[in-house]
């Protein structure tokens, strides 16, 4: 009932409020035109058993696993192939993406959500839709809309919950306590990002919903595939060049700098530098940004190194080019497999807002260093958990190269790893049959 009245605010005073805003604004206009051409009106008359909503790129990675397990199962019935599954995204940035997606699967629809639709009635309102039998939403997000739809399901599955960062302030905000409250409740089933996620949200409910409550991430399974299969590696067609370029180097000499942003270039301090004009380590740089100004940055930044005397080498789109012990990549989507060639990964971030993604270097190997903005990250909680000696927070970004020295003697702990990527495959499989429309309860 709540998510209901919720969407009667939403489509009066709310829409009284977007309605000016469509005609004044720009951005806003560009986004109805986005949602005219990829909104509910392009499926009018298709049913869909199954539903999952992603905000941006990391929700969708969570969902893959799962698609492409229901897709694959043998034991789906003709009948349930007849309905393809419907893929709902948040974030533009995920449009070609999607396309894609639409390409090479002919069982799955992409929309994308109406996010300022005025009615709640018309061939481009998410209720123009039947509700599915089962529907995953993950993490953020949580529009009313969606909210009161998958009251209707049968199964309506969070993925990843996260209450990391929240659950402090319940004891002060208790309106905020009661918001996160009704949200979970909504669903019948969750699966908490990791174990102290798991913990936190049985405790914000007393114990009570323990029965619907799993801890497992779903991007594990994902990363462990494409890491071994190295798809958009193999796609660029320069997997040989990079490995004749790396060759040289020892793995504990070769260190990758991920999703690193332009302020934290200053982790190459003289000693760093003159390690390079050495050639004792060799370095890989994978900017956050790969366009404007950030990526400008990056580029003065090897054209100083250059004036050192140090040698780099540019990977773009016309492939890798030039020769050296400095890598700079332009290439998106490479990040996760590029990780399994380095013995040492340094993940930008963390001096920022939040440090990014670290369960693709955890699963790539080699020690993990991140700065100490870590308040947001569940998967630094699913590192410090799993690999301990293995990750590194750098309070002081020149005061890198010199922790990285003191590691270069601390051997790696892999069957730790191995032993995790095990128990996360068996948990994702005996996960993902559930699913399915014959799946038991795990």
């Amino acid at each position: 009932m709540f998510w209901y009245l919720l969407n009667f605010i939403r489509y009066t005073l709310g829409s009284l409020i977007l309605f000016p805003a469509i005609i004044l604004n720009k951005r806003v206009r560009k986004r109805r035109r986005f949602e005219r051409t990829f909104g509910p009106q392009h499926l009018l008359g298709r049913e869909h058993d199954y539903w999952f909503h992603v905000s941006s790129e990391g929700e969708l990675e969570q969902v893959f696993p799962i698609i492409h397990g229901l897709i694959e199962n043998p034991l789906l019935t003709d009948e349930f192939l007849k309905k393809p599954i419907l893929l709902i995204f948040t974030s533009p940035s995920l449009e070609k993406k999607m396309e894609e997606i639409q390409k090479n699967h002919k069982g799955i629809d992409c929309m994308a959500f109406p996010l300022v639709n005025i009615f709640p009635w018309g061939k481009n309102s998410i209720f123009s839709l039947r509700p599915p039998k089962t529907f995953f939403m993950v993490r953020y997000d949580f529009f009313p809309e969606l909210l009161s739809i998958g009251q209707k399901c049968e199964k309506f599955i969070l993925l990843s919950a996260s209450l990391k960062n929240k659950d402090k302030s319940f004891k002060r905000n208790h309106l905020k306590k009661l918001y996160y409250k009704l949200i979970i409740s909504s669903f019948n089933q969750v699966f908490a990002s990791g174990e102290r996620d798991r913990v936190r949200i049985s405790e914000l409910f007393c114990g009570s919903i323990d029965k619907h409550l799993q801890a497992h991430d779903f991007r594990h399974g994902q990363i462990i595939q494409r890491q071994k299969n190295q798809p958009e590696l193999r796609k660029t067609h320069c997997l040989d060049s990079l490995e004749e370029l790396l060759k040289p180097f020892s793995l504990n000499e070769r260190f990758i700098f991920g999703s690193i942003w332009s302020n934290e270039l200053t982790i190459f301090n003289e000693d760093f530098i003159e390690a390079l004009l050495k050639k004792e380590v060799m370095i890989f740089l994978a900017p956050h940004k790969l366009s404007g100004e950030e990526w400008e940055k990056f580029e003065n930044f090897i054209l100083m190194l250059k004036e050192k005397g140090i040698e780099a080498t540019l990977w773009d789109h016309l492939g890798i080019r030039g020769s050296g012990n400095v890598i700079l990549c332009q290439r998106p989507g490479l990040l996760c497999e590029l990780y399994p060639f380095f013995g040492h990964s340094f993940v930008g971030g963390g001096h920022g807002r939040s440090v990014h993604s670290l369960l693709e270097p955890f699963w790539g190997g080699g020690h993990i260093y991140c700065g100490p903005k870590t308040h947001r990250s569940t998967e630094y909680d699913f590192v410090d958990d799993h690999s301990p000696r293995h990750l590194h927070i750098v309070r002081e970004l020149p005061g890198l190269y010199s922790n990285y020295q003191l590691n270069l003697e601390i051997a790696l702990d892999e069957g730790a790893r191995s032993k995790s990527a095990e128990l996360v495959k068996l948990n994702q499989a005996k996960f993902i049959e559930h699913f399915s429309p014959s799946g038991k309860r795990p």
